[in-house]
């Protein structure tokens, strides 16, 4: 792994994009290659110190650090406050422990979906106005990072009608994860009705993903959405679903 890489973007401005790498926050400059020009620390104060220099060079970005509520961005950061920070260490450590021993006993993730689902396959169910059941095999998946602050994890399932899902998730864990752009999450679903393509994206909580089996091979859980609607906005689905994918 590229010691200087870019593992994930938080956010993207018109010259700059505030964003992580294997072990550090960084600001890169968005329309170039190469090693980030800022880096900080890979720790929740480092995260807020970047995004504050990131809030400096483009200025109108929200002054409030992604995933993080307004209230706890703010400075005044007293005795409560470091609590749930201590809190929040205590269940990454226990996360950790728990992926580690599963590895350790050879847990294959992904190798099953159930559902209806099957090893590497997509089982989607979408109701509304667009009502559809289809089983999609899974073309990609990539999961890197488990060791870092924040593992990234894509999957891409696909048919040969051209129907597809899409996870992209910055800092995968096993557990809920809501489809959340501004927190680097996102689910994107195409589904063929007749000779019509729809295209849908959750990026703003319309989604959850929950991953019940997480590793360096690949993962697997369930999946719902609620009223999703297609770029166009002219249709609205619920999704329910199981998902499995693993090199």
């Amino acid at each position: 792994m590229d010691p200087d890489g870019r593992l994930g973007v938080v956010q993207t401005g018109a010259r700059y994009a505030f964003g992580f790498g294997p072990n550090f926050y960084g600001i890169w400059d968005a329309h170039a290659s190469g090693p980030p020009m800022e880096r900080f620390p890979a720790t929740v104060e480092g995260k807020q110190v970047g995004w504050r220099r990131f809030v400096e060079l483009e200025p109108g970005t929200s002054p409030y650090v992604p995933g993080t509520a307004a209230a706890d961005a703010a400075p005044e950061r007293h005795s409560n406050a470091r609590r749930w920070i201590i809190v929040g260490v205590v269940l990454v450590v226990a996360i950790v422990a728990i992926v580690v021993a599963r590895s350790g006993k050879g847990n294959k993730a992904g190798s099953g979906g159930g559902g209806g689902g099957g090893a590497n396959t997509a089982h989607v169910v979408t109701t509304g106005d667009v009502a559809l059941t289809i089983d999609l095999p899974k073309k990609s998946v990539s999961i890197v990072g488990l060791d870092t602050l924040i593992p990234v994890a894509e999957a891409t399932w696909e048919d040969t009608t051209g129907q597809q899902l899409t996870f992209h998730m910055d800092g995968v864990k096993e557990g809920v994860n809501p489809a959340i752009v501004t927190a680097g999450d996102s689910l994107t679903l195409q589904v063929v009705e007749g000779t019509t393509t729809y295209l849908f994206h959750g990026r703003h909580g319309e989604c959850t993903i929950n991953v019940t089996s997480l590793g360096d091979t690949g993962f697997s859980g369930t999946f719902t959405c609620t009223d999703l609607k297609t770029d166009a906005l002219d249709k609205t689905i619920s999704v329910t679903g199981t998902f499995a994918a693993a090199t």
